[in-house]
This record gives structure tokens, sequence and C-alpha cells, in this order.
């Protein structure tokens, strides 16, 4: 019996072991040599031109597809661990191109004053595609500097002033019909509210509330699913990106035409209107302005409404900054909030120190868009690293403005600390302290130039709302996803309604 029972165990028994080899080898030590030499045919004979500097620690995942995937579900997790790993400089593979990560004012630096020299603009295949090539984004050298001067015509004092009106009277509009509801999802109606206002001001087009509900679906669809994998697959996210693209260009190409064909007719004067009347607006083709108006909408739309839905968040989280807006404003005449004739002047705004306090820093910790992308001309050094030529490049806003030491307790949402520090959005005088440590729209030659038009609408929006509501979280503290724009999980649920003006 004895026998026979073990000359069946040593066959059971040496199949199981070789099932569990084979299970080892295919699920732990072929991923990773496939890792290990996918790291080595990517690195091996990097450019050095003579620096003696080694290439970033980091890792590179699968051939192709990189670590897209992991980076996919993990969203901004996946950038955060990497740096606690490896610190402010380091190699992954996402999207498609390999890829060096830089965080820290003093990198910042390096590359965003190397345009042109040391990097050129380059941003992943999948959102070219969707952005196009006539966006300012994707220009470089000469074009980059054309483009950018004609559109900063839509960005001047006396445009921001005649924006004022139709940017109040669109807010109020969206204000009173929340009140009336009550009970909203904060992320969703702000997603409406910056859409109709880059429709009105940017584009100079009164879509109604349900159309501007219906488009900006169209144009969420499109910014979530461009940070995809570069490959045009009906179903998959690349394709959707550009069929709502499609969408899109088709109802800017219709206001653009109206801009054209009635001109001063129109007594209301949008961004494109700024635009279309520069001398040298001739040397851009149709096809390159649509995507320029795209890309503006994307600036002022996107970004923007992340911000207006982080002004719900953290001035509901702390209602003594509501508060002290709110002294500021009755200070300056400007609280009373049963009248919704009051119209402030652009100068006035701008006298508001306190407000534009709160409006940096939640610029600040929470940054609409957390990087931007270059490609490196030549290899060059960054800190204790080498970049090598023909690399892509992530520069790490938000990771920045989240680990700079200038800023105390940087997790903090203290707008306080805007007192003592300089204005380092302004390139206007002396500052004792690095401007790179705050780039929420970009530095050197590559700035955001509707930097000014986002301060505004965040502006305006925070007035009008302190002025007027008082609102409760339903989940103050509910999870974040940071791309491609910021935003609660459960679309900021709150409870909103009109304030008691006698307190």
């Amino acid at each position: 019996m004895d026998e026979h029972v073990l000359s069946h165990d040593i066959p059971f028994s040496s199949v199981y072991v070789k099932w569990f080899l084979i299970t080892v080898a295919v699920y732990y030590i072929l991923p990773w040599v496939i890792k290990k030499l996918w790291y080595f045919y990517v690195t091996f004979n990097c450019d050095s031109e003579g620096s003696t500097k080694p290439l970033p620690p980091g890792t590179l995942g699968y051939p192709i597809i990189g670590e897209t995937i992991e980076f996919v579900k993990k969203n901004a997790d996946f950038y955060t661990e990497r740096r606690l790993k490896y610190g402010d400089v380091y190699m992954t593979h996402t999207l498609g191109r390999p890829t060096i990560r830089v965080s820290g004012a003093s990198h910042l630096r390096v590359i965003l004053t190397g345009e042109n020299t040391l990097v050129t603009s380059q941003w992943p295949s999948s959102i070219r595609k969707v952005f196009g090539e006539g966006c300012l984004a994707m220009a470089e050298g000469n074009m980059h500097s054309f483009r950018k001067k004609i559109i900063m015509k839509a960005f001047t004092h006396e445009a921001l002033e005649n924006y004022i009106p139709s940017m109040i009277d669109i807010t109020r509009i969206y204000l009173r019909k929340w009140m009336s509801v009550k009970e909203i999802h904060g992320h969703d109606e702000c997603r409406e509210l910056a859409f109709a206002l880059a429709s009105k001001l940017l584009v100079g087009s009164d879509f109604n509330q349900k159309y501007v509900s219906y488009l900006s679906e169209i144009f969420e669809n499109m910014v979530n699913n461009m940070f995809s994998l570069p490959f045009l697959i009906p179903g998959l996210g690349l394709w959707k990106a550009l069929k709502a693209k499609e969408t899109l260009h088709k109802e800017i190409a219709k206001c653009i035409d109206k801009v054209e064909r009635e001109g001063s007719q129109q007594s209301f004067r949008s961004a494109i209107h700024h635009i279309l009347e520069q001398k040298d607006f001739g040397k851009y083709g149709k096809q390159e302005f649509i995507d320029a108006v795209q890309e503006l909408f994307f600036t002022g739309y996107d970004s923007t409404s992340s911000t207006l839905a982080s002004v719900f968040l953290y001035l509901g989280r702390h209602p003594e900054v509501l508060q002290h807006v709110r002294e500021e404003l009755d200070d300056a005449g400007i609280l009373q909030c049963s009248s919704d004739e009051f119209q402030p002047s652009l100068d006035k705004i701008y006298q508001l120190k306190y407000l534009y306090s709160v409006v940096r820093e939640i610029l600040r910790i929470i940054s609409p868009v957390g990087a931007g992308y270059r490609k490196a001309l030549k290899t060059f050094e960054v800190g204790n690293y080498r970049i090598p030529k023909g690399w892509t490049i992530a520069v790490g806003y938000r990771d920045t403005h989240l680990s700079s030491p200038v800023y105390k307790d940087p997790n903090a949402f203290d707008p306080s600390r805007w007192e003592t520090l300089p204005n380092l959005d302004s390139r206007d005088g002396d500052s004792h302290i690095d401007r790179m440590n705050y780039t929420v729209f970009g530095a050197g030659s590559r700035f955001c130039v509707g930097k000014e038009y986002a301060k505004l609408v965040i502006r305006v929006f925070v007035i009008e709302l302190a002025r007027t509501c008082d609102w409760k979280l339903h989940n103050p503290y509910s999870k974040m996803i940071y791309i491609p724009s910021p935003k609660v999980i459960d679309k900021l649920p709150l409870t909103i309604w009109k304030r008691d003006c006698s307190i």
C-alpha cells in the first residue's frame, strides 16, 4: 500500500513543481527580463555629447506601451510615487515616448528659459492630434512668436475691461439658476459656466443653456480621452477624442464665419474680433485658426472650470477665508448682494489684494495644468543628470508647487502666505524668490497667453459667489483626480442658497 501511494506521489509532486516553476517564470521572471531588455534597448548609446553625468533614475516599463497602463490607472499618483522614490528628476515611458520628468524651481529654470536652444515644444502624439498643428502650443520658433503676438491682442487691458459686463452677467445667471435648484454637482455646473463664458467672451456666441450643456459634454469627452495611447482604433480613447473634436470644429467654424460676416455690426467684441482685426492675421490659414480657437477654448474652459470648482471646494472647507473675502469686499463697497446693477471696473477688481491672494493660493495648491512637455534639441544637464537629445521632458508644475521649500507647509491652503511672498506671477519688479517656484501659467517664452483672462474669470466668480451665495459641501474631502485636470471623483455635490444680506 505504501509503495503504491508513493509511486503516485512522486510524479504528482514533479508535475506540481514543474508548473510552479513555469508559473514563476511566466509571471515574474519573464516580465522582469522583458523590462530589463527594453530598458537597455532604449538607453543603450543614448547621446551624451561629452556629458559625464548619468541618466536619471527610473523605469521604462514594457516595449512600446512603456508604463502608460499604470499611469492611466494611478493618474497623478503615478508621478507622486516616482518623485518620492527617485527625486525631482527621473525617467519613465508614457504615452508612447521615453520621458524625463522634472520638478523643482532650479531645474525648471534650465528648461523653461532654454526654449529654442535646449528644448522645443513636444506634446505626446495623442495630444498633438487632438490640438492640431495650428495651435500655439505646437508652434515653434518664429511661428510661435507670430501666433502669440496675434492672440495676445485678445487679452489686453482694454479687451479684458470689455469682457467684464458679459462675464458678470453670465456668472449671475448661473448663480441664480443654482440657487433655485439648491442641490447641484459643483464640477458639472462650473464646467457649464466656464463653457458659457468661453463661448461668449472668446468666440462671441450666445449659446442657450441647453446647447451649452450639450457642447460642454462633447468638449469634456475630448479632453478626457486625449491622454491616450497614440493608436487610432475605433472605440478607444484617441478615436473618441477626435470624433468629439470634429463636432467642436464645426461649431467654432460657424462662430468665426459669423464674426467675419457681421464684423463691427456686433455690439460685443469677443476675442475672435480682437484677433481678426490684426493686420498680420492673413498669415493664419482657416484650419490653423480653428485649431487656435479650440486651444483658447481649452485654456479658457477646461482649466478655468476646474479652478471654479476648486473655489467652491476650498472656500467651503475654509469659511474663515470666505469671511475675510467678504470683509474686503465690504471695505471696497462691493459686498451689497441685493444689487445686480453693480459692475466693478477692472482696476477696482485689481485693487482687491486678499481676493487675489485667495486666487493665487487655489491655483498653487491645485494647479489646473500639472505639466508641460518639451523635446531636448541637444543633450544637456539638469542637476546631477543628463537629458539625452531627442527625449521628451515633462515639466512638473504642480509637483514643484507642492514640494517647494519656499512654501511653508505647501500642502496647506493658506492665502495669508501671499502677504509675505512676492507676486511670483508678475514679470515686473525684482523678486528675492525664484519665480520658477510658481508656474501656474508656465514661464519663459511659452507662458499662457490667456492667463489674465483666466485670473479675471476666477476673481469675478469669487466676488459674485461671496456677495450672493452660501453653500455647504456634502463631501468636503472626497478623493481627487488630477489628470487631465483636477476634480473630485463625486463631482462635488453641494447645497447652495441665497446669502442673508443682513449678516
